[in-house]
């Protein structure tokens, strides 16, 4: 099974399964690397897919954010919203491409009450502190629907900490 790529394309399945773990392994060790299709495997270990901005609003690394109005297409997550999609990898203006990440470790922008390793991080709810669109909330409490996944690290009062996404 050491046949490398013929002009038709792999010559086994497992020389392709080989080619995506030395990509997977050289992304690790340099920047981000896209693999297949735009997907795009990022230095702090998640997998992002390219995605357009349809809020209307710039989106900055590490806002929450839903499911747009079409294909591909995202808006920031409201407060209240109830389905998480992502979290944006890097600021993408209005209308425009860039990447979200949809598993994997990320880095989430939380609210004023900050963040607590190994709790829960969610979209914003109603009387949350510091309840702001497409910040995360963390909570001790898993909510089936808003939870996004694991808290990595603690930070005090608003910005940027690293978190496990489980889609």
């Amino acid at each position: 099974m050491n046949q490398r790529r013929s002009s038709t394309g792999y010559a086994s399945v497992d020389t392709a399964i080989d080619d995506l773990w030395m990509a997977i392994n050289d992304s690790m060790a340099s920047s981000s690397t896209t693999i297949i299709g735009g997907t795009t495997l990022t230095t702090e270990g998640g997998i992002a897919v390219p995605i357009t901005n349809g809020s209307g609003v710039r989106l900055y690394k590490g806002y929450l954010v839903t499911t747009g109005s079409g294909i591909g297409i995202v808006d920031i997550a409201a407060i209240g919203e109830h389905y998480l999609s992502g979290v944006i990898y890097e600021e993408i203006a209005p209308y425009k491409t860039g990447l979200m990440v949809i598993t994997g470790f990320c880095d989430v922008y939380f609210n004023s009450g900050g963040s607590t390793l190994n709790e829960y991080f969610r979209i914003n709810k109603t009387g949350d502190t510091g309840a702001t669109n497409g910040y995360a909330e963390s909570s001790d409490r898993y909510d089936n629907t808003r939870t996004g996944g694991q808290v990595n690290e603690t930070r005090s009062g608003e910005g940027i900490a690293r978190c496990l996404l489980r889609r």
